[in-house]
């Protein structure tokens, strides 16, 4: 899918809370994992020096629209369609 606007906001990604806040960070690191239900996109997004104390942390990830995800970060268009 090559228009964000085409995307619906039906699926979602778990997004660390310093992407999704918009503070300038954008995705360093992205993968797809197998979904947990009909509306997990199985994606995970990461900024920049994300460590894997920081990344456990429940409380900084969020989940996000993919769309949205889209909209933060328009590289994302070229992979999101990619099976897992």
């Amino acid at each position: 899918m090559n228009n964000i606007s085409e995307y619906g906001n039906n699926e979602l990604a778990l997004v660390s809370i310093n992407v999704a806040s918009r503070n300038g960070k954008m995705v360093w690191f992205a993968y797809r994992a197998e979904p947990n239900n009909h509306k997990d996109s199985g994606w995970v997004f990461h900024g920049p020096n994300e460590n894997d104390e920081f990344s456990s942390n429940p409380s900084n990830l969020v989940v996000v629209p993919v769309k949205s995800m889209l909209i933060i970060d328009k590289k994302l268009v070229e992979i999101i369609d990619k099976p897992i």
